[in-house]
């Protein structure tokens, strides 16, 4: 083998050991992007579930307001008929 074929392996050899410390250092930052974001979500699907537990009250709530509309409009109407019964 002669000296310029090892030197041009050795360089080959340097690239290649920098490129897969890049790809680590990058595989690193990756990783703790994914977290981040694994955390958002993990937030946004907690706030998700309260939201819906909310729409869920507030829809038997407006159930309830609307029996007692629907109630009182019933009673103002049996008293219109006694008024005009009169």
């Amino acid at each position: 083998m002669s000296i310029e074929f090892l030197t041009e392996l050795e360089k080959k050899v340097d690239i290649l050991i920098n490129t897969l410390e890049r790809l680590r250092e990058e595989n690193a930052a990756l990783k703790g992007e994914l977290g981040k974001k694994s955390g958002s979500v993990s937030e946004i699907e907690k706030e998700n579930r309260a939201l819906k537990n909310e729409i869920t009250a507030l829809k038997a709530k407006a159930g309830e307001q609307h029996e007692k509309l629907r109630t009182a409009a019933e009673r103002i109407q049996g008293l219109i008929a006694k008024i005009e019964a009169v």
